[in-house]
C-alpha cells in the first residue's frame, strides 16, 4: 500500500512538471532562440519591394518572445537593398517577431539565399531561397516603364488643404512624389500596383506635380505626366435661379432670368437646349445676375445647369438646376404688311436680312414673317455666280439660332472672292420649303475688313443716386465699345471709348433732362465698328451733365479732326 501510494505520487509529479515544461515552452518566456525562421516571398521581380518576417525560435520551433538579440540580413546576391543592414536588435513590443515591410528589393535575376544572423552568437541564424525573374508585359497590372498619376486629374480644383494621390505603377515598387520641383512624398506601391500619397497644409493656388518610379539601384525608371491643379477653397456658391414668367412658359416667349450666387463673378451662364446664355452683374444688387432670353420655340421640357466662374478661374457647375417646361402657343400672333395695293399681306418671307463679312466666313442675320408651322430649321446654298450655288449649309433648328430678335448663323472657310448666297426654310427632315426663299445675297471677301464684329444688344438703363449705369451684353471678338449720343439733328456724337461693356452718366442733382444713347462694338483696335447702334433711351442727363457730355464730344472731334488732317499732310 506504502508503495502504491507512492508510485502515484510520483507519477502526479511527473504529470504536473511535463504539463509546466509544455506551457512555458510554448510561450517561450524562459527558454533562448535556437535558430531564425525567414518568410519571404519565394519568387520576386527584379526592383520589387517584398516584405520579410523574421521569427526567433526555439529548439523546440515555438517563438522566443522575449528575445533581445541583434540580427544582420544579407543575401547571396550582390548590391540588393536589404533590411538592418547595420542590424537590428529585437525589442520587447516585438515578441520575438519582426517584420520588415517592403525592404527587400533584387536587381538582378537569379535564385539567392536570402540569410539572417544574430551577431553576438553566430551559430543562431536561418536562411530562405528566392527566386528573382524579370517583368514582363504579360503580368498583370503594367510594366516596369509605367506610372500614372489617376487622381488628381489635369487642371482640377481642390478645395481642401489636403490632397491625396492615387497612382498606378508596378508592384510593391519605390515611388516618388514631387510637388512644384519638390518631393513631398516617398511611397510604396501594393500588391494590388496602386500607390498613394497624402500632402498637407497646400498653400500655393497654382501647382503641378509628378510621380517617380525608381528601381532597386534608386535609379528612375519612369516619370509620370505632370498634372497641375488649382488649390481654392473658396469655390463660387449657386443659390438659385428664378423666372419671372415662372418655370412654364409658352413655347417662343421672352423670360426674365436672374441667377442669385457669389457677387462680383467673371461669368454667369445657363445652358438650355444647346444655348449658352451669359448674365450680368445687377449694380444695385450684389449677387444678383439677370438675363433676357427666348424660350424654346418647341414645346417641351428643358433641363437648366448653370456655370459659375470666379475672378481667379475657379468655376462651379450646377446641373439640372431647374427645369424650363414650354407649352404650344395659344395664339398666334399675325406678322402683317401693310400694302397699298393689296391692304393685309400675310405671305410668309424673309425680311431684315443682313450679311457681313470678315474672318474668311459671311455672317447672316434675319427675319421671317409669318413662318409655316414645318419650319425648323434653315439651309444656305451659296456659290461663286448667282446661277451656280453649289454648296450648301445647313443651320440648327431654329429655337438654337434665335436670339435678339434675329435668326443668326455664319458660314465659315470661305475663300478671298464675290460669293452668293440664298437661305431657304427647311423641314425637320432637311427638305427645303419653296415658298420660304430670300432674295440673292451677295458678300465680297475679296475687299472684307480686318474683322468683323457684331451688333451690341440688350442695353440696360439702372439709375443710381447720383449717375445712370448703361451695361450691356459683351460682344465676341470685341476690342471695346463706341459710346455715342445723339444730336437734336439726328448726327451721332462719339463722346468717348469704352473697353468694358459698362459706361456711366453722371446726373445733375434735381435736374430732369433725358437724351439718347448709342453703343457700338468695334475690333481691330477700334478701326472697324459693329454695323448697327444699340439704344439706351430716356436716360436722365440734367443740364450739368449734357454740358461735360457735348464739351467731351467737342474734345474727342477735335483730336480725331487733328488726327486725319495729320495723317493727310504726311
Amino acid at each position: 500500500m506504502f508503495r502504491l501510494r507512492n508510485t502515484i505520487i510520483f507519477l502526479f509529479i511527473v504529470l504536473v512538471s511535463s504539463w509546466t515544461f509544455f506551457v512555458y515552452g510554448a510561450t517561450n518566456s524562459w527558454l533562448t532562440a535556437d535558430h531564425f525562421e525567414l518568410t519571404v516571398a519565394s519568387t520576386v521581380k527584379t526592383g520589387e519591394a517584398v516584405d520579410v518576417t523574421v521569427r526567433a525560435l526555439s529548439a523546440w520551433g515555438n517563438v522566443v518572445t522575449n528575445y533581445r538579440g541583434t540580427i544582420a540580413i544579407d543575401t547571396t546576391a550582390e548590391g540588393e537593398t536589404l533590411p538592418a543592414e547595420d542590424g537590428y536588435t529585437f525589442q520587447a513590443e516585438d515578441n520575438g517577431v519582426k517584420t520588415f515591410s517592403k525592404w527587400l528589393i533584387f536587381k538582378n535575376t537569379g535564385t539567392y539565399k536570402v540569410n539572417v544572423t544574430d551577431i553576438t552568437t553566430d551559430n543562431i541564424k536561418g536562411s530562405k531561397t528566392v527566386t528573382v525573374t524579370q517583368w514582363t508585359t504579360t503580368d498583370t497590372g503594367t510594366t516596369t516603364s509605367t506610372i500614372t498619376i489617376d487622381s488628381p486629374k489635369n487642371n482640377d480644383v481642390i478645395t481642401t488643404n489636403s490632397l491625396t494621390i492615387i497612382g498606378t505603377t508596378q508592384k510593391n515598387s519605390r515611388v516618388r512624389v514631387f510637388m512644384n520641383s519638390n518631393e513631398v512624398a516617398d511611397v510604396q506601391s501594393n500588391e494590388s500596383w496602386v500607390y498613394t500619397a497624402t500632402i498637407d497644409s497646400l498653400v500655393a493656388k497654382s501647382n503641378a506635380i509628378q510621380a517617380r518610379l525608381y528601381n532597386a539601384s534608386n535609379a528612375v525608371t519612369a516619370t509620370s505626366s505632370i498634372v497641375n491643379f488649382t488649390y481654392n477653397s473658396s469655390l463660387p456658391s449657386f443659390l438659385g435661379i428664378t423666372f419671372t414668367e415662372g418655370t412654364t412658359v409658352e413655347a417662343g416667349s421672352t423670360i426674365h432670368a436672374s441667377i442669385t450666387a457669389t457677387p462680383w463673378l467673371s461669368e454667369v451662364s445657363m445652358l438650355i437646349n444647346g444655348t449658352i446664355e451669359k448674365f450680368i452683374q445687377d449694380p444695385t444688387t450684389s449677387g444678383k445676375y439677370s438675363r433676357i432670353f427666348v424660350a424654346p420655340n418647341v414645346p417641351g421640357e428643358y433641363p437648366i445647369s448653370v456655370t459659375l466662374k470666379s475672378v481667379t478661374g475657379q468655376e462651379t457647375t450646377e446641373s439640372n438646376a431647374v427645369t424650363l417646361v414650354t407649352t404650344a402657343k395659344q395664339s398666334t400672333t399675325s406678322w402683317t404688311l401693310t400694302n397699298t395695293n393689296t391692304g393685309t399681306n400675310t405671305a410668309t418671307v424673309f425680311q431684315n436680312v443682313r450679311v457681313t463679312t470678315g474672318q474668311n466666313r459671311a455672317t447672316f442675320s434675319f427675319e421671317v414673317v409669318n413662318p409655316p408651322s414645318e419650319l425648323i430649321k434653315f439651309k444656305i446654298r451659296y456659290g461663286d455666280s448667282p446661277t451656280s450655288l453649289t454648296q450648301e449649309a445647313t443651320t440648327y433648328t431654329v429655337d438654337r439660332i434665335w436670339k435678339n430678335g434675329t435668326y443668326n448663323w455664319y458660314i465659315p472657310n470661305l475663300t478671298a472672292k464675290k460669293w452668293y448666297f440664298v437661305i431657304y426654310g427647311a423641314t425637320i427632315d432637311g427638305t427645303i420649303i419653296e415658298s420660304l426663299r430670300s432674295d440673292v445675297l451677295t458678300a465680297d471677301l475679296a475687299n472684307g475688313a480686318t474683322c468683323t464684329i457684331a451688333n451690341v444688344s440688350w442695353v440696360q438703363v439702372t439709375s443710381l443716386d447720383s449717375k445712370v449705369l448703361l451695361t450691356w451684353d459683351a460682344v465676341a471678338g470685341a476690342t471695346g465699345y463706341n459710346v455715342y449720343r445723339k444730336s437734336v439733328d439726328g448726327s451721332y456724337a462719339l463722346l468717348t471709348k469704352v473697353d468694358i461693356p459698362q459706361y456711366t452718366v453722371y446726373v445733375s442733382p434735381g435736374s430732369v433732362t433725358y437724351a439718347d444713347f448709342w453703343i457700338k462694338a468695334v475690333c481691330s483696335d477700334g478701326q472697324v465698328e459693329s454695323a448697327d447702334y444699340a439704344e439706351a433711351t430716356h436716360v436722365q442727363t440734367g443740364p450739368e451733365a449734357v454740358l461735360i457730355l457735348v464739351f467731351f464730344a467737342s474734345f474727342v472731334a477735335l483730336v480725331i479732326s487733328r488726327k486725319r488732317l495729320f495723317l493727310w499732310h504726311i
